[in-house]
């Protein structure tokens, strides 16, 4: 790359793949958009739930038992989530656990938790607030930390059985096992990120950019 970027992240891969034109305004480029809303309440929700989770993964509780009747839906599911299967058999490694590599490429990350079950294998999980499945996005988000996991000198030497994600919105559980078509799709896409020199803005997504894309104006009008 000729541009001033050290690390990739997961949300810069999910970015480039939603449209190159769009990376590049955001991190080439250094133009900024607020926060959404429903990002400001994904924020929230996962501060909550490294908060209910520290006192499990320090051995001072097994589960979590608490009525909260004044806390919000997405709590509630979550409270229950945790005392579901499979997480009745599993023990919370580390929760916003932050690593970086330099190999096979630079790239950095926050892995929401990190479960360990009995066998010595490991779950990576992740939670999504949105009100839409995106599995295609999941999987390339779980698989990027696999990888980030799987080559950091932080890595637990626990090897990934599977990679999860956690809506509590919807309260929808999805769980799969590591896909090497999803992987090496995701290391494709990486590649192609350091090699462009032009960030085209996608055709397939250029009829459905107005009212969706705060750079409309200046991608398409050139205002």
């Amino acid at each position: 790359m000729t541009y001033d970027i050290q690390y990739l992240t997961k949300s810069m891969v999910q970015t480039y793949s939603r449209c190159p034109r769009l990376f590049k305004y955001l991190y080439i480029d250094g133009l900024k958009v607020e926060d959404s809303i429903q990002a400001q309440l994904g924020k929230i929700f996962h501060e909550a739930a490294q908060y209910f989770l520290e006192p499990i993964r320090k051995g001072e509780v097994n589960h979590i038992d608490c009525g909260i009747e004044q806390v919000n839906q997405w709590l509630d599911n979550f409270i229950l989530f945790e005392n579901s299967s499979p997480n009745d058999m599993l023990t919370p490694l580390a929760t916003e656990v932050e690593l970086s590599i330099n190999e096979p490429f630079p790239l950095k990350g926050i892995i929401d938790r990190i479960d360990l079950y009995p066998t010595g294998y490991v779950r990576i999980l992740e939670y999504k607030t949105s009100q839409k499945i995106t599995l295609t996005d999941w999987r390339r988000e779980l698989h990027f930390y696999k990888i980030l996991y799987e080559n950091s000198e932080d890595f637990y030497e626990y090897p990934v059985k599977t990679l999860a994600v956690y809506n509590p919105r919807l309260n929808i559980y999805f769980e799969e096992q590591p896909n090497k078509k999803s992987e090496s799709a995701l290391i494709n896409k990486i590649y192609q990120i350091f090699s462009d020199k032009t960030f085209k803005m996608k055709k397939s997504v250029e009829d459905v950019c107005a009212g969706m894309c705060e750079f409309y104006d200046l991608c398409v009008r050139g205002v």
